[in-house]
């Protein structure tokens, strides 16, 4: 687990968009995809939902969250 892929899901989990948090952070959509996934294995578990307008926090993601 790196410090800055829980940087940026934080940001994530503020926009609630990967490509407007994307923007905030100066990466690409697809670097910041990746970060997400690369957290999500070394939690074991999924941390957001994709949904049409933007992103969701699953509970796992919501209860790191409130842990950061």
């Amino acid at each position: 687990m790196e410090l800055r892929d829980i940087r940026y899901f934080t940001v994530v989990a503020e926009k609630e968009n990967i490509g407007r948090a994307a923007e905030v952070l100066g990466l690409s959509a697809t670097a910041l995809s990746k970060s997400l996934r690369r957290l999500e294995v070394s939690m074991g578990a999924k941390l957001v939902k994709r949904a049409p307008n933007g992103i969701a926090l699953t509970v796992v993601g919501a209860a790191l969250l409130a842990r950061i």
